[in-house]
């Protein structure tokens, strides 16, 4: 996700931290659209700054209006048990990318389990399959139609000079 002004969150911004990203659309609702690195709001009964502004990014939805997102420095005191989701930019291969992610999370802790692993390219891939689904389908569907339309039109045709015949000779 393209940071756009201020800073990202770094290795400074402890757990619990009062600063936060926010994406364009939460400084469009809350912020009336002007920069909001260096303004402040409440949330999780806490004052946060904000200390940068990212792109819109869309994580559950492609073609919804994306909602006003923030980003926090990872608190697993603050955050509810479950799953936790992880965005990795990586220039190697998926296959040894998920190897190496499984070996450094090991290292720090056997017990947290690591359930699934995906690329962006698969992530969108499922997605959007049922769109593609139905555009395959309706192309072949469309594809008969034209056909059964060009036999009749040729069907037409072929009785229209058969019946003339004796007036074309």
């Amino acid at each position: 996700i393209r940071l756009l002004a201020g800073r990202a969150l770094g290795p400074g911004d402890r757990p619990g931290a009062p600063v936060a990203v926010v994406d364009e659309r939460f400084a469009d609702v809350f912020f009336g659209g002007r920069n909001p690195v260096g303004e402040t709001f409440r949330m999780l009964g806490q004052s946060m700054e904000v200390i940068g502004l990212a792109a819109n990014a869309r994580f559950l939805n492609l073609r919804e209006e994306t909602t006003p997102t923030v980003y926090l420095p990872y608190d697993p005191a603050r955050f509810l048990p479950g799953q936790i989701h992880f965005a990795i930019r990586a220039a190697n291969s998926s296959d040894q990318l998920a190897a190496d992610v499984r070996r450094a999370v090991a290292s720090l802790n056997p017990a947290v389990p690591l359930t699934e692993f995906h690329t962006q390219a698969g992530l969108i891939d499922r997605k959007l399959r049922t769109e593609r689904l139905l555009a395959f389908l309706s192309g072949g569907f469309g594809l008969i139609a034209l056909t059964l339309a060009a036999i009749g039109l040729g069907g037409l045709l072929a009785y229209a000079v058969a019946r003339r015949t004796n007036e074309i000779g």
